[in-house]
């Protein structure tokens, strides 16, 4: 048996190391992807690009600062973001510590989860607001 030849990435797929964040067609065609707001879709690919499987032990630190620094990110839009895809079951919140008396914060850690799978049916969809349903009846009545 011959060994399988090694993967050289293209020129146009990265320069410099090689390294690479995976992301499954799946994913990419679910219902819970596609309903992302762009900035969800960028914290939920920085998140990915920072996990390291067992070398950082499942978790990942989100510090707001990075997003600030490396892309032009502020922390409402991160947070907008982060619950974001909590929400729609990319990520869950391992752990976050607070320490009053010093004023320390140490950044939220998350790990990835599959629930974004089953997204469409463990969410609650927002009901359109009783004017918007009236007028929609409205104007189905007009085409009938």
């Amino acid at each position: 048996m011959s060994k399988k030849k090694k993967y050289a990435p293209q020129r146009w797929e990265t320069p410099v190391d090689g390294t690479y964040t995976r992301l499954y067609e799946y994913m990419l065609k679910s219902d819970a992807w596609k309903d992302l707001n762009h900035a969800s879709r960028t914290v939920y690919l920085v998140l990915k690009m920072q996990y390291k499987g067992d070398l950082t032990g499942n978790t990942i630190k989100c510090p707001y600062k990075d997003f600030k620094r490396d892309y032009g990110m502020s922390s409402s839009t991160v947070k907008n973001a982060i619950a974001d895809l909590e929400n729609h079951g990319f990520i869950r919140c391992a752990s976050g510590i607070l320490v009053t008396k010093n004023l320390h914060r140490e950044p939220n850690e998350y790990t990835f989860t599959d629930d974004w799978i089953d997204w469409h049916k463990i969410t609650n969809k927002r009901e359109l607001p009783d004017k918007l349903k009236e007028r929609n009846r409205k104007a189905k009545r007009r085409k009938e």
